[in-house]
């Protein structure tokens, strides 16, 4: 990887942007309403494992389903919660914040989750709601 990133950036490059890519890192981001990026420092912390999973080749590791998102996710809501933490101090955000993250949160579970009964909510995920049936 690294001796692809000194030889053809262009490829280095295409692989990060891939579509799958950026429905992975909304995946990550959106439900959390971006408040990851309000504490960067600490969002930085998923860095690694991130561009990791985004340059694999393997599809599973960058889907939000697999156990491959547990650190990332842990140092995203860590994150959110120091974003949130500042956003709160303007007046305005202090009732508004909270409200919309547990709204994006459920939708989140709606789309993302696989809950059987999503399937039969607009826009609900479909992901795995047989598997219970034997």
């Amino acid at each position: 990887m690294a001796k692809t990133l000194v030889t053809d950036p262009g490829a280095f490059l295409d692989a990060l942007f891939e579509g799958r890519d950026a429905r992975y890192l909304a995946a990550l981001l959106l439900p959390l309403l971006c408040l990851s990026l309000l504490a960067p420092a600490l969002a930085a912390v998923a860095l690694p494992e991130l561009l990791l999973n985004v340059l694999s080749s393997t599809t599973t590791q960058s889907s939000v389903h697999f156990p491959y998102t547990a650190t990332i996710t842990a140092a995203l809501v860590a994150a959110a919660v120091v974003g949130t933490g500042r956003l709160r101090r303007l007046p305005r955000a202090r009732r508004a914040v909270p409200a919309a993250l547990v709204l994006a949160s459920l939708a989140a579970g709606v789309v993302l989750g696989p809950m059987p009964q999503w399937r039969h909510v607009p826009l609900g995920s479909d992901l795995a709601t047989r598997d219970h049936v034997v």
